[in-house]
């Protein structure tokens, strides 16, 4: 699941709490990197940042072996600016409205959370 701020303003930050679960009967290893979690952030068709543009935004949680209905939570800030490929990220604020943050790992656990930017 990811949750954060359910309202912040241009200037500020965001910090999304994402909680991984296994859900499954049987331990598994859960490892954070670029191939396995992405977290991204869209308003409406537009992404507007994601840690697959940078792997210094990705979480620092070390690879673990997670028991049958374990779960670990984490925290991935974002300074509310545009990205874009090789960890550039644009000085103006973002425009008031709502944005969505998706989590993915390894490409099949999805959630999303709404939010909104105010002025």
């Amino acid at each position: 699941t990811v949750a954060g701020f359910k309202s912040v303003k241009a200037d500020g930050k965001q910090t999304f709490s994402v909680t991984a679960e296994n859900n499954t009967a049987l331990p598994c290893v859960m490892e954070i990197t670029n191939a396995t979690f992405l977290l991204r952030v869209a308003s409406g068709a537009d992404l507007i940042w994601s840690t697959g543009h940078c792997d210094k935004w990705l979480p620092e949680v070390k690879k673990q072996t997670l028991k049958a209905g374990a779960s670990v939570e984490f925290k991935v800030p974002w300074g509310l600016h545009r990205s874009s490929e090789g960890c550039k990220q644009t000085k103006g604020n973002l425009g008031a409205g709502t944005y969505i943050a998706n989590a993915l790992y390894r490409e099949t656990s999805t959630d999303k959370f709404v939010f909104t930017i105010t002025k």
